[in-house]
Order: structure tokens, then sequence, then C-alpha cells
């Protein structure tokens, strides 16, 4: 049986399932990876550089909480 080590994430004080916050992990994971098109990049323009930031910041996040 597998154990997942999802991290605990809460929305408005309400804390999501195992399922949610792997969806939240694998939106995030997912969106960062589009950034390293150079067409998705260029078409956001210069808030890309935040959202890759951003993006970077949650995941570490996420892998601390596992």
């Amino acid at each position: 049986m597998a154990i997942f080590h999802e991290a605990q994430i809460t929305i408005n004080g309400k804390p999501l399932t195992i399922g949610e916050s792997m969806t939240i992990r694998v939106a995030c994971t997912a969106f960062l990876h589009e950034l390293n098109d150079p067409e998705t990049n260029d078409s956001l323009g210069p808030i890309a550089v935040s959202y890759e930031a951003n993006l970077r910041v949650i995941l570490a996040l996420i892998k601390g909480a596992k």
C-alpha cells in the first residue's frame, strides 16, 4: 500500500484533502513547466518572472512538507 505525503494546505480556514493538495502540487508543477515554453513565457510578459519565482517558492514549501 502506497503512503501519500502531500502538503497540508489550508485555504480560507478549510484544510484541503490529500487529493486537493495533490491537485495544487500538480497544477503548480505543470504551470512551472509551461513557463519553460518561450512562447508562453513571452505571451505573459514580465509577470512570467513573478509567476516562476512564486511557483518555485510554493513547490519548495510543498516538497519540505513531505
